[in-house]
């Protein structure tokens, strides 16, 4: 028998989750994975800011010749 995963919606009320099951959903153990919000204190161990993050990924282009006399990338052609 080949398992297949769906998606399904549902809400949150009165600390109990409500959701409307399709068919042929097989009985058993599951693991649920919820949104929660995050306290800023929560996020105090994260080692880069946003801005940091953003700066990271901006590309800082060569050109060949800077390529070149770079010893750290471009030993392999000197």
């Amino acid at each position: 028998m080949a398992i297949h995963y769906v998606r399904v919606k549902g809400r949150i009320k009165d600390g109990k989750i409500e959701i409307d099951l399709p068919e042929n959903v097989i009985e058993g153990d599951i693991e649920v994975q919820l949104p929660v919000a995050a306290h800023e204190s929560e996020l105090d161990g994260i080692p880069f800011t946003e801005e940091e993050i953003a700066q990271a990924l901006r590309p800082h282009p060569k050109t060949g010749a800077e390529i070149a006399q770079n010893p750290a990338i471009g030993s392999w052609a000197v």
